[in-house]
């Protein structure tokens, strides 16, 4: 936003027009076009006419533009910006992705399961401002992708780089949530939770679910899991990294929400059942209301003034009027 620091001297463009009038409408004032003292003394003509006019208009805009720089300049211009601090820490949160081959399916429209979890956790993201957030995605195997962080658009590109799984049918939900845990344990952070997104049974890792959220329960930490897709027989399609060919077909889709259920109690938080992307939208809302809280910021206003720029600009204008004037035009006075 743009500010003045002295605003009244903005009054003075209501001389402008004055002074416009005097130097160039006003009857018998006794001005003209300059002209050419090498013409007066005999030498060559330098300059046609049509030049000298257009020297002549471009020497006056040089003169009137710094003017009116000058006095904006006067007024102290400056950028003002608001600046939020956050006065307390906010949430530690992790999410917890699953990548696996099954996340492939697509009973939630045009889009697979990953893609479009993967865009309802980016829009959940953008709505904990104060959080630091971090990513762990499992399948066979767990894999820490980024500790909690306030850098939310690194987040970002972090998640549009997680990508399906396409061999094996592993689930490692134990070992995802406890990963998870292990990054969240040593937080000061007053609250903390993991967001569990899946849509499988845990059936690989050395350690089970019941475990991994004992664990989180034990060091406060609330899970909230989200089990995803229809049951039953749906479509599938997914790129073959070794052939590069797209395979589609269908797989019978299953996951064991009575698990999920089970580590959301263990650790006092809760446990959802998405069949589409409007109720896994709905969903990620609800867990935003439930992980509310107060939050106390200060604004700061940081002004940047530029009347300095605007002065040497000025400056170097009146100096090519002058140039044009003097050097080019060849005038006396």
């Amino acid at each position: 936003m743009l500010t003045f620091e002295e605003p009244a001297y903005l009054s003075l463009f209501a001389l402008l027009p004055l002074l416009i009038y005097f130097l160039y409408l006003r009857k018998h004032r006794g001005g003209g076009i300059p002209y050419s003292y090498r013409v007066w003394n005999g030498r060559s003509v330098l300059y046609t006419p049509l030049s000298l006019k257009i020297l002549y208009i471009s020497s006056e805009v040089f003169l009137w533009i710094p003017i009116i720089g000058l006095i904006f300049a006067l007024a102290g211009p400056s950028l003002a910006v608001n600046r939020k601090v956050y006065l307390e820490r906010g949430m530690d949160i992790m999410i917890v992705l699953d990548q696996s081959p099954s996340m492939a399916a697509r009973d939630f429209g045009a889009e697979d399961r990953l893609t479009t979890a993967r865009e309802m956790v980016k829009d959940f993201i953008g709505s904990r401002e104060n959080d630091s957030i971090g990513l762990v995605t499992f399948s066979e195997e767990a894999r820490l992708r980024l500790p909690p962080t306030v850098d939310h658009e690194l987040l970002f590109r972090t998640l549009d780089e997680v990508s399906l799984i396409n061999r094996g049918d592993g689930t490692a939900i134990g070992m995802g949530v406890a990963l998870a845990v292990l990054h969240l344990s040593s937080s000061t952070a007053s609250e903390k939770a993991i967001l569990l997104i899946t849509d499988g049974e845990n059936n690989v890792g050395e350690i089970q679910p019941s475990t991994a959220a004992s664990m989180a329960a034990q060091t406060g930490i609330r899970i909230y899991s989200i089990g995803l897709g229809t049951t039953g027989d749906v479509p599938i399609e997914f790129h073959d990294e070794g052939t590069g060919k797209i395979l589609s077909g269908t797989m019978k889709s299953v996951f064991d929400g009575t698990l999920l259920e089970e580590m959301a109690d263990i650790t006092g938080g809760g446990y959802f059942y998405a069949r589409s992307s409007g109720s896994l939208e709905t969903i990620f809302q609800a867990i935003n209301t439930l992980e509310s809280y107060e939050v106390r910021t200060k604004i700061f206003v940081e002004k940047n003034y530029f009347h300095g720029i605007l002065m040497m600009g000025a400056m170097a204008l009146f100096f090519l009027h002058w140039l044009l004037r003097r050097l080019f035009m060849g005038e006396i006075l």
